[in-house]
């Protein structure tokens, strides 16, 4: 009961902060089955609301302890079944002892169910990952289930601080767990451990937006709205996003693009429903069931523009009715949708 009268309250907090949101991915959500979602950490408490309200089935986070000594936090993380951990800074950078953590942790997962956590152990607005802790490979190795899957899950906010701003949750492609041995106290190999640490790193930087330093984002801030401007067509934030990446110097130059299906995307929200930042509304909330591929290419450049991965031409979907003049827009390959939603529902017409 607990449990849901916090997500309503948390829901309507994301309705009157947030303009729109989107989730990009969700048909990499398997609908039954133990799950354990890896996510960044860019905002603190914020984060774990939007998987705490909009995931297509109900998580466990894994959550600092001292949140557990706070009146109020306290009663609210016990009620979405959160688990404690314990970290050397929270301690007075004495030893800690996770095991517990790890046990139930792992009996979630072994009755089906679903966890989340930040393997970075912290939030932070750096603008790269944190080095990547071992716990999540722990836990996920230490429940020897073949059928557990891993779900990195990338939170990205187009201005984390501002009111009425974009978020978008993006699903990326799942890890399988691979088997490994467990010693007497029901530990896998540091070998193995650190090989899945490894492979979330790599999947959370897939889903990620992420660079060197602060100015070389604000760049290619600046870079994908240029084009985004040229556009004659309104982008959605994730859209918006696969642009900032494919324009990040992190993205490996022109790399090849994955196919995706040519079904045209079209926003969640009519005309009619959509609203605008000053308006103060509910936020419309679009759920793409797509397969995200990898970002086409580094930048949008001239010998880019050459490579069969870098498409001019977008989805002949209409998205806004206002009409800009400028050189062709580059844009990311048009991305698929099988089934879409809206959250709230009442706050979007279906198509």
């Amino acid at each position: 009961m607990l449990r849901r009268v916090v997500e309503q309250i948390f829901g309507v907090a994301l309705r009157i902060f947030f303009r729109r949101i989107e989730l990009d991915g969700l048909s990499r959500v398997p609908a039954d089955g133990p799950v354990m979602f890896v996510l960044n950490h860019p905002n603190a408490l914020i984060d774990p609301a939007f998987l705490l309200c909009l995931s297509p089935r109900p998580v466990s986070f894994l959550a600092k302890a001292p949140l557990f000594k706070t009146p109020v936090l306290g009663a609210i993380v016990r009620a979405f079944d959160s688990i404690p951990v314990y970290r050397r800074q929270d301690e007075g950078g004495g030893r800690v002892d996770n095991q517990d953590t790890f046990r139930h942790a792992r009996e979630l997962l072994l009755r089906g169910q679903a966890v989340a956590i930040f393997p970075e152990g912290t939030s932070h607005s750096d603008p790269d990952l944190k080095p990547i802790k071992t716990g999540a490979a722990r836990i996920a190795l230490g429940t020897g289930l073949e059928d557990l899957t891993i779900i990195p899950a990338g939170l990205f906010y187009t201005a984390k601080a501002r009111f009425r701003s974009d978020a978008l949750v993006y699903f990326g492609a799942p890890l399988s767990v691979p088997y490994a041995p467990l010693d007497a106290r029901g530990e896998p190999p540091p070998g193995a451990v650190a090989a899945l640490t490894r492979d979330i790193d790599v999947a959370l930087r897939a889903v990620t937006l992420h660079g060197d330093d602060h100015e070389i984002l604000a760049l290619v801030e600046r870079t994908s709205d240029i084009f985004a401007a040229a556009s004659e067509e309104a982008w959605s934030v994730a859209e918006a996003f696969e642009l900032r990446q494919s324009c990040s110097p992190a993205t490996p130059a022109c790399a090849p693009a994955t196919p995706r299906a040519s079904t045209p995307w079209s926003p969640a929200c009519s005309a009619t429903s959509a609203t605008s930042p000053s308006s103060g509304s509910a936020p419309t909330t679009s759920r793409r069931t797509t397969s995200p591929s990898p970002p086409a290419c580094a930048t949008p450049s001239a010998a880019c523009s050459r490579s069969a991965s870098c498409s001019r031409s977008r989805s002949p979907a209409p998205r806004s009715t206002t009409s800009r003049t400028g050189p062709a827009a580059w844009s990311p390959p048009a991305s698929p949708v099988s089934t879409r939603t809206c959250w709230p529902p009442a706050s979007c017409s279906r198509p």
